[in-house]
């Protein structure tokens, strides 16, 4: 019986970010299109917040995440049906226990990762930072 061949590496453009199978490209887990222009960090907490006690939801989602600074994503008005429909699909895919347990062990390697290479203000996810160059 023959080997079979090695698989060739897969080759993307980098004017076309599509993946191969025509699907649209990865952009984030919080936009089903491209981010919104704003300064996400300084988004305030809404004056409603407090009154629907949605503060305490907050808290308790991003409790032990503080260096993540995840607060000012929930803060930040959503303005299309469908980001919430697209977040409410992501909550659904994450009930899986298989891929919940993916995901959080993706987190906590980074994690490592971020501690080893002493670079705290890599926490927030949203940066892209060039260390080297």
């Amino acid at each position: 019986m023959p080997l079979s061949q090695p698989a060739q590496p897969l080759e993307i453009s980098p004017t076309d970010p599509s993946p191969p199978d025509g699907s649209p490209p990865f952009v984030s887990i919080l936009f089903d299109g491209p981010s919104p222009d704003l300064e996400i960090e300084s988004c305030a907490v809404p004056e409603f917040f407090t009154d629907l006690n949605l503060n305490q939801i907050v808290d308790s989602a991003t409790a032990g995440r503080d260096q993540y600074a995840l607060k000012s994503f929930f803060y930040l008005p959503v303005e299309r049906f469908e980001t919430i429909q697209y977040r409410q699909e992501i909550l659904r895919d994450l009930e899986s226990p298989d891929l919940n347990a993916a995901v959080s062990g993706f987190a906590k390697r980074m994690q490592t990762v971020r501690e080893r290479l002493g670079h705290r203000s890599l926490c927030a996810p949203w940066r892209v930072e060039f260390i080297f160059g």
